[in-house]
């Protein structure tokens, strides 16, 4: 009978001296713990949740960028000083014009600058957008097309905060690889600054496009887009939120149908026929184009008159 409560009593202290092992040596006691990005409860901390981030994360076998001062956290790649994070695009990831950089950001007024290169550091694009200012806010940006021809598929983008006090810039760095292989150039026809008394005065925008069938269509959708960001030079002189409802091209007759935004607050000769020479000029620099009918909702009597 004492030989049965002995081995008992042995088989409690050996359970006891097990338990105590793997509480004691399984991490801190009543703390919480990072564990791959993530802050995980261990035991009944009195303390709640750390509000910083935990990590930095970063994914295995990827290069973060190019640029040292770039880091990756759990919610994207960010610059040094945390006011640009971008969310959509990781490191040596596929892309294909159209593609969208989005994320959170907080800049002076607002303004984040982005510019599209080669590793040897050639310029394909520069721009710019709106995202947060008082604090961070998201943004979300579509590279629609290039301003130089790409010479190689693997390419840089720059997401950049500039400095108010100094013009420096603060970059996230991403590297990135476009499949697009075969591109062609075409021209958006918009208003010079300066156009003077000259209402059908146009002058060309020459961006540079993934070869696509309908390529009209695509052309006057980048139109419609506007002046990109930093050209001071040139002006659209249609509505922005003007869109393209359809496009057909027979026996030389362009007929293109827009939306009723082309048309709201339109008002004088000169500035109707701004907008018609923005977008002939565009069309007609199309094979075999030598006209161009535009219409509204369908309509084309009374349409675009002063």
């Amino acid at each position: 009978m004492k030989k049965v409560i002995l081995i008992i009593i042995f088989g409690l202290f050996l359970v006891g001296i097990i338990f105590l092992a793997i509480r004691f040596l399984s991490g801190p006691e009543d703390s919480w713990l990072c564990q791959n990005g993530v802050w995980v409860k261990h035991g009944q901390p009195s303390e709640p949740m750390p509000s910083v981030i935990c990590g930095p994360v970063i994914p295995e076998n990827t290069a973060t960028s190019t640029n040292p001062n770039t880091s990756s956290t759990q919610n994207g790649l960010s610059n040094t000083k945390g006011t640009i994070i971008v969310e959509s695009l990781k490191p040596n990831q596929e892309v294909s014009l159209p593609f969208t950089i989005k994320g959170r950001s907080s800049t002076f007024e607002g303004n984040v600058l982005y510019t599209i290169k080669t590793k040897a550091g050639e310029s394909l694009a520069t721009g710019c957008f709106m995202g947060g200012s008082m604090g961070m806010a998201p943004f979300e940006k579509t590279i629609t097309y290039l301003n130089e021809q790409p010479t190689s598929s693997n390419i840089i983008l720059e997401v950049s905060d500039e400095s108010a006090k100094d013009g420096s810039l603060d970059t996230v760095s991403i590297p990135l690889k476009l499949t697009d292989t075969k591109f062609t150039a075409i021209k958006l026809y918009f208003t010079p600054q300066e156009a003077g008394q000259d209402c059908q005065a146009t002058k060309p925008l020459e961006v540079f496009v993934p070869k696509v069938s309908k390529i009209a269509t695509l052309a006057m959708g980048l139109l419609l887009e506007g002046v990109p960001c930093g050209r001071s030079d040139i002006v659209s002189s249609i509505n922005y939120g003007t869109k393209v409802q359809s496009l057909t091209i027979v026996d030389g007759v362009a007929k293109v149908d827009f939306n009723s935004k082309i048309e709201e607050g339109v008002g004088g000769a000169c500035k109707v026929t701004a907008i018609r020479s923005q977008i002939t000029e565009t069309l007609k620099q199309f094979f075999a184009v030598t006209q161009v009918i535009i219409s509204v909702n369908g309509k084309i009597e009374g349409i675009l008159q002063p």
